[in-house]
């Protein structure tokens, strides 16, 4: 084999529960090291608890991995068979490393399913595949050598596909007596703390995780007025923060955005969710249930497009950046996307929590 060839790829994502019975163990895994009681950990289930302990992320995930598979095929490197790895539940990135082992793989692509910049999305990940790699060799197990697809956020494909779907939900709130003066265009990526998104991205480049979400986000609003003619009011806000109150994270809370309207003129409110590769539980609770909610309760129309999930041409650029991994120069510095220790320990703060 080339030494620079790939014969396997790895898609990592942040794992859920499949069952009620797994909530507080999968919560477990999250807070580890936190000391976290178990009956806050009951409290912070209660949204999975509500949907029979089933996580939807994992079904996005098991679909991903079947459109790059698929797109392996298109390419003629059907050859080349994808792992599925988790952070926080089975299947957990060891058992994806050992499955590659196993079935002969020598040279692993790494594809992490969060898209942009930073500790929680890119780092953590790193952290957690390298104890797992630890963990196997430590057994006197082989692990591939692993090569990583960096940050793919901004890459075309994937900003035309957000393109795409703010223009398409944009263009339904101003169907009928709605104007685009009366829309505001809410994109939304998950907070992080505030001291992660100073530190996010390469030394140097700080707040990568912002900026990468504006830029789409802006992308996003000039496809639309190309589109309509002229551009709708927008922000770029955030969802799902967790951690100590005086703890200060990104801002605004969509929550707080969009009640911030009433009275505004504005009589529908569209999500794009640029910052949510598939659905999971932030989507379904934090937007499709607290956010529509909000909207609801001043009256306003509240519209969400969908998330990337298992969209081809995505899965396409993907399978191609993994294909290619081992002769990209890496973007990612030693020093990169440092995580922000909580007060008085030697632990980060983590987001994605949820």
């Amino acid at each position: 084999m080339n030494a620079e060839m790939i014969d396997g790829i790895v898609l990592v994502s942040f794992g859920g529960p499949r069952g009620e019975a797994d909530v507080v163990p999968f919560l477990e895994n999250v807070t580890a090291g936190r000391g976290v009681p178990r009956e806050r950990l009951m409290v912070v289930g209660e949204h999975y608890f509500a949907r029979g302990g089933v996580s939807p992320i994992n079904a996005e995930t098991q679909a991903q991995a079947e459109a790059m598979r698929s797109a392996l095929e298109r390419a003629g490197r059907g050859d080349v068979p994808v792992f599925v790895g988790n952070r926080n539940w089975d299947p957990y990135v060891h058992e994806a490393l050992l499955a590659a082992s196993q079935a002969g793989v020598q040279r692993a692509a790494v594809v992490v399913t969060s898209a942009y910049s930073g500790y929680s999305s890119c780092r953590q990940y790193r952290e957690d595949i390298a104890a797992a790699v630890a963990r196997l060799e430590a057994a006197g197990e082989r692990v591939p050598e692993l090569v990583y697809v960096r940050p793919w956020g901004l890459e075309p494909v994937v900003v035309a596909a957000w393109q795409r779907r703010a223009v398409e939900f944009v263009g339904r709130a101003v169907q009928g007596d709605v104007s685009l003066d009366e829309v505001r265009v809410l994109f939304v990526a998950h907070s992080i703390p505030e001291g992660a998104a100073v530190h996010s991205g390469p030394q140097g480049n700080p707040r990568t995780y912002e900026r990468e979400l504006m830029a789409v986000a802006q992308s996003c609003v000039q496809a639309v007025e190309e589109f309509l003619g002229a551009q709708p009011g927008w922000d770029l806000v955030f969802c799902s923060r967790s951690g100590r109150p005086e703890q200060p994270w990104l801002v605004p809370d969509i929550n707080d955005a969009i009640a911030a309207l009433q009275g505004s003129g504005v009589r529908s409110v569209v999500l794009v969710p640029i910052g949510f590769v598939a659905d999971h539980m932030e989507v379904v609770q934090d937007l499709d249930t607290e956010a529509a909610d909000t909207a609801a309760g001043i009256g306003m129309e509240f519209l969400r497009a969908p998330t990337l999930r298992d969209e081809q041409a995505v899965a396409q650029r993907l399978v191609e950046l993994a294909l290619n991994a081992g002769q990209e120069p890496g973007v990612c510095q030693v020093d990169c996307c440092l995580a922000p220790l909580r007060p008085g320990t030697q632990r980060p703060v983590a987001a994605f929590e949820g």
